[in-house]
């Protein structure tokens, strides 16, 4: 009986084992606490079919729960057969076939590592409504080594000529087989030695292509590059593609740069992708790359600097970033989560950007009323001309604070020259000698009020930072008058004859006042 127990306790703890634990390809997205699926809306087919985390990038990893059938496993979840799945009466783990549209999932963009699973079902052409091959090879299978759908093929079918970088570099795969920038994984069983597994070297010779890849007029600028030199826009010449949208990015780049990205493992000549190690200079180019790992932070930029920046050392430094991205609405009034504010027109994408300087120039969308276009002096890190600040020279963005209850002078000056200076109706000072006077200069200047006297805080902050990129202010200012901590009881907007400010017995003030 002992023996029977201790049989099922091992038993199960090994089945508990291969869910778990996961193997060393499988993506991590189970979630331990619930063992269900961790990514957001894993049931969409672009999701948990996806390169990313999905079946296309390692239908192996499906089989540990849900069956090396697909049937249901130890989760109990068949991918056959299933309404709401693949369909009523389709017996395959894939789409139903011929498995080519829905979007960029078809099973040309799948990953070429694959093919052992492919085999169960698809082994000498087999379950092919039109069987490709007429004779077929025996070995490991492979995509295209004759052991399963195809030979060696070439690129007849596909978008011509095939040799244009639109084609064979950016083609999304609906029509013939994808191109470079979608999976250059795709590229490697034809084009590179060894062909699957770590560390290509894309020099298979070819028809015209004596050198493979690195031939002369293809990507000859280094004989293992099998993607644009330079591959971010603007850089050199031609180059108006990036990287940062290819697709596959960890599989393709884990290739040559590492599965970690980090260098370590890859092709000698590929650099780390990040730290360090990872800046680059190519003759005059210098190329500052990721400063953490693009593979732990795919998206929103933050494998260079946080959304906003919230570090010490640049790409990643803080300075007045988390202060202005605090402000309500800020953060989203440019592209790029508000960058375009500050860094307009060097954002993701241009030549200037992750060049290794810090690039500055003001939307024109914030340019000041009066005193010339918003600029920013690099040396005392300080900006001018900018409507925000009410065209006055701001702090060190370094530096510098501002308390926006208390500093209201920083951005506010009396008069009409900038959108938001204060400016009141006029009264006359009995003197001696009368003189006719600005209201808030009376108080302000005359008296030696300040403007908490009169402005309440905690209503200010209800519109003080909406829409600064407009001209006009939000909110009437008349709503921030009286009440909390100021000098004023009760105040009345309205045309003259209506208005009226009663100050509170404590104050130095007058009676009530009414216009």
């Amino acid at each position: 009986m002992k023996i029977f127990y201790y049989g099922l306790v091992l038993l199960c703890s090994v089945t508990l084992w291969g869910c778990s634990k996961g193997n060393t390809n499988a993506p991590a997205t189970i979630d331990p606490a619930t063992g269900k699926h961790a990514v957001a809306n894993w049931v969409s087919p672009t999701v948990h079919g996806g390169l990313d985390f999905g079946a296309s990038k390692n239908m192996g990893a499906c089989q540990e729960c849900h069956g090396n059938d697909f049937a249901g496993g130890i989760s109990k979840v068949s991918c056959l057969n299933t309404s709401g799945c693949h369909g009523v009466g389709v017996f395959s783990p894939h789409p139903q076939k011929p498995w080519r549209g829905g979007g960029l999932i078809t099973h040309t963009l799948v990953n070429v590592d694959n093919a052992l699973v492919c085999a169960a079902c698809h082994t000498k052409g087999q379950n092919l409504s039109t069987p490709i091959l007429s004779s077929y090879a025996t070995g490991a299978p492979g995509c295209f080594n004759s052991t399963l759908c195809h030979g060696e093929v070439g690129h007849a079918n596909d978008p011509q000529p095939w040799s244009a970088p639109a084609n064979h570099g950016a083609n999304p795969g609906l029509i013939g087989r994808p191109g470079a920038k979608f999976s250059i994984a795709a590229c490697q069983p034809c084009h590179a030695v060894p062909s699957t597994g770590q560390n290509p070297l894309f020099t298979v010779p070819k028809t015209g292509m004596p050198g493979g890849c690195s031939s002369a007029g293809c990507h000859d600028q280094n004989i293992n590059l099998a993607h644009p030199f330079v591959w971010l826009p603007n850089r050199v010449a031609g180059i108006t593609t990036s990287h940062a949208t290819a697709g596959d990015l960890s599989n393709s780049c884990g290739l040559c740069h590492g599965i970690a990205l980090n260098g370590v493992g890859g092709v000698p000549s590929a650099p780390t992708c990040f730290g360090p190690g990872s800046s680059k200079t190519f003759g005059a180019i210098t190329l500052r790359c990721h400063a953490t790992s693009p593979a732990a932070a795919p998206i929103n930029c933050t494998s260079c600097h946080s959304s906003p920046p919230n570090g010490t050392v640049s790409p990643n430094q803080a300075n007045a970033h988390t202060a202005h991205w605090a402000i309500p609405g800020l953060a989203a009034i440019a592209n790029f989560g508000g960058c375009d504010t500050c860094h307009n027109g060097n954002g993701f994408g241009k030549a200037t950007h992750a060049d290794g300087t810090v690039n500055v120039a003001l939307s024109p969308t914030f340019q000041a009323k009066t005193g010339g276009a918003a600029t920013f002096d690099p040396n005392l890190v300080r900006c001018s001309n900018v409507s925000c600040h009410g065209g006055q020279i701001t702090p060190p963005w370094t530096t510098g604070t501002i308390n926006v209850n208390t500093d209201c002078n920083n951005c506010h000056i009396l008069g009409t020259t900038q959108f938001n200076s204060y400016n009141s109706g006029r009264f006359t000072d009995p003197g001696p000698p009368a003189t006719i006077v600005n209201l808030h200069d009376f108080h302000l200047n005359s008296v030696g009020l300040v403007c908490t006297d009169c402005h309440n805080t905690s209503n200010l902050a209800v519109n003080h930072f909406t829409h600064l990129e407009t001209q006009i202010m939000e909110g009437p200012a008349s709503a921030t008058i009286g009440g909390g901590t100021t000098s004023v009881t009760t105040y009345v907007a309205g045309v003259p004859g209506s208005g009226s400010c009663t100050p509170s017995p404590t104050s130095p003030c007058h009676a009530t006042r009414t216009w």
